[in-house]
């Protein structure tokens, strides 16, 4: 018998796109940084453009030392507002920052993070400029097997979990 705590993609995708419709969104700009992030996407994709969404997609190439600066000019400059940041958890962040020394974190912009550990970063850093930013959060950061100076990231919450229900399934046993 096997288990698998981590949500099925394609779930997960389909949360996604139901946020998205609820947001209104008509259409949005997938923002990637490596092409191996788009792998799978083809699901949201297609759900989303049967929702009525419009569905762009362009990647941050980073031109020296990780600089998203030309291509997030590129995009400010485009005047869509709706993104989508697909991208690991240690882009995320710099991205973030980027995006907002070239003020696209104010309040006519809107951001939804696809990388479950978003949360664990120290977002509120970005609140000030209004920019509505949203993600999905699988683990309660109140938790008592978590505290204030070691967030768990995703899949190690998902660990714990797991170790959890089997020591509990053990003692039920006896």
């Amino acid at each position: 018998m096997e288990f698998n705590f981590f949500p099925d993609r394609r779930l997960t995708m389909d949360a996604w796109s139901d946020i998205i419709s609820h947001l209104k969104w008509e259409d949005v700009t997938i923002l990637y940084v490596n092409p191996e992030d788009l792998a799978g996407l083809g699901y949201f994709i297609e759900k989303a453009y049967n929702a009525g969404i419009s569905i762009g997609i362009e990647q941050l190439e980073s031109s020296d030392a990780r600089s998203y600066r030309p291509a997030l000019g590129k995009l400010r400059d485009s005047g869509k507002l709706n993104y989508i940041l697909h991208c690991e958890i240690d882009e995320l962040q710099e991205i973030l920052l980027q995006m907002q020394q070239l003020g696209m974190l104010t309040a006519n912009y809107n951001y939804f993070l696809t990388n479950l550990d978003a949360a664990t970063l120290p977002l509120q850093q970005f609140s000030y400029g209004k920019a509505k930013i949203v993600g999905i959060q699988l683990q309660n950061l109140q938790h008592d097997v978590q505290n204030d100076e070691a967030v768990l990231k995703t899949e190690l919450a998902l660990i714990a979990d797991a170790i959890s229900m089997l020591s509990n399934t053990l003692k039920n046993f006896k």
